[in-house]
């Protein structure tokens, strides 16, 4: 069969940065071709490099066929409405004007093809993440690209989502097309893809040209080990005893609480209140449907951000790129600045700057992040890398709650895998984790009970032992359902 694309030997490095060092991948055409690595491993810069967005320092790129890519973080156009996202490039023109009509209409037929519908007319600024990125997945398909390059596409669908998704995928490749599908989550390379590529630090090392592979390859090939766990981890947790409130809030006069020692998870389809709810506690803005929330036992709702922080609410949110950093800003100053406490000043105020430096590296050590050094500016980490980060600098002692918004979202299975074991134990200790998340395995692995918010009310709750694809899945759809007791 012929190739799509072919990458040989290609190198690059950012500074003292060897990003890819000696990559290799082949990919043949008509299937659909799994790249993993660990975060920081090289498969975005690779992707970058196939866009020709930048330039390799040596190798030799071949693309058989017209690509196109679906990114991590998105290209979203804020200024523009959902419709000229999407055709932005290639509009309709008749007599020098764009057609939006036959846009449209062009556009809706797409949308009902792979079943992700869209308000066409909605500025995409106003837009959750979730439906940003399905926004993404129709732009490219409406530009017709025969090579998809699919960087964590799956990362804010539901699992009903999904399947529509890996459906559309097997359609596209029946019809001679191509996709490079880079993931964290193994069970879907093991449920979708044709042939792996395993990428660790910058170098191609393991490549399997059909469906031999097998999840537990994978993983240790990803991680360097011959004992490498991809499957979900259930940490042992002792019995929880207290049970006063930590953090509550009202959702359409119904109260949502987290216990001390608790993990309540928040499930939902995208767009049903998960991203206002999140906002709402921490006080970054209020929403209508939302009431009341304490923090201890004391109303917090005049509070500003920074006096609920003192308090000890903690916020890991979906996007840390653009609101838990500061991209020009070394590591150092990214730990630091969220909460300057005093053991990093000294007389008059000044920094103590080897104990902000030493606590840094404390936090980068304890976060597994993939970093030159704790100089290195954030903007300069792979998407995965600064969420990590952001875990780790939110998940330190001194918080009382914390608000986990898709905290692994984007990062590699060893990196999820330890995020949720600290989510856990920041719960285990005595403090109180609300998890907001669209991955149903992350919350069954941790939660104590979910629940689920649909069209900004709570359509039910279930506890930990009632736990089921089928019983969340109905009430995510807004299907009535008995509610499970607390």
């Amino acid at each position: 069969m012929a190739d799509a694309l072919l990458c040989r030997d290609v190198r690059k490095s950012f500074g003292p940065v060897r990003a890819l060092n000696g990559t290799t991948l082949r990919v043949e055409r008509g299937t659909i071709h799994g790249l993993v690595g660990e975060n920081g491993a090289g498969k975005s810069t690779l992707m970058k490099v196939v866009m020709g967005e930048i330039e390799p320092d040596s190798g030799r790129i071949e693309a058989a066929v017209r690509p196109g890519m679906i990114r991590q973080q998105l290209s979203t156009i804020p200024e523009f409405s959902v419709l000229d996202n999407i055709i932005f490039g290639n509009e309709p023109v008749r007599r020098g004007l764009i057609t939006r009509r036959a846009a449209a209409a062009q556009v809706g037929e797409l949308m009902e093809q792979i079943r992700l519908p869209l308000p066409l007319r909605a500025e995409a600024a106003l837009l959750p993440p979730a439906l940003q990125q399905r926004m993404e997945i129709l732009r490219v398909l409406y530009h017709r690209a025969e090579l998809i390059l699919m960087d964590e596409p799956t990362a804010l669908l539901t699992p009903y989502e999904v399947d529509a998704l890996f459906d559309l995928l097997r359609r596209l490749v029946a019809q001679d097309h191509t996709v490079v599908f880079i993931t964290h989550k193994l069970r879907e390379v093991e449920a979708l893809c044709d042939a792996v590529t395993v990428i660790r630090h910058g170098r191609t090392t393991h490549h399997w040209p059909d469906r031999s592979f097998s999840v537990t390859d994978i993983a240790a090939a990803m991680v360097g080990e011959g004992a490498a766990d991809a499957g979900p981890v259930h940490p042992a947790r002792g019995e929880i005893t207290a049970s006063d409130v930590l953090l509550s809030v009202e959702v359409a006069g119904r109260q949502v609480t987290v216990r001390a020692g608790e993990v309540t998870g928040i499930a939902g389809v995208a767009g049903n209140g998960q991203d206002a709810l999140v906002e709402h506690v921490c006080g970054l803005a209020a929403h209508p449907g939302f009431g009341s929330v304490a923090l201890g036992g004391r109303p917090i709702d005049h509070w500003p951000t920074k006096r609920r922080r003192a308090a000890g609410l903690r916020l890991i949110p979906a996007d840390a790129r653009q609101w838990a950093s500061a991209a020009e800003a070394g590591i150092v100053d990214n730990v630091i600045t969220s909460e300057v406490a005093p053991a990093f000043t000294g007389r008059f105020g000044r920094l103590r700057k080897r104990a902000m430096a030493r606590h840094a590296a404390e936090v980068v050590a304890a976060g597994q992040v993939v970093a030159s050094g704790i100089e290195q500016k954030a903007g300069e980490l792979s998407g995965g890398n600064l969420q990590r980060l952001v875990a780790a600098r939110e998940l330190t002692p001194g918080g009382t709650a914390v608000i986990a918004h898709e905290p692994t979202r984007g990062v590699d299975f060893r990196a999820a895998r330890a995020i949720r074991h600290r989510l856990r134990a920041f719960a285990d200790q005595g403090g109180a984790t609300l998890l907001v998340s669209s991955d149903l395995d992350e919350l069954f692995e941790i939660s104590d009970r979910i629940v689920v918010l649909y069209r900004g009310t709570v359509a039910g709750q279930v506890a930990r032992g009632d736990f089921s694809r089928a019983r969340l899945g109905a009430l995510m759809g807004g299907l009535a359902g008995e509610e499970a007791a607390s």
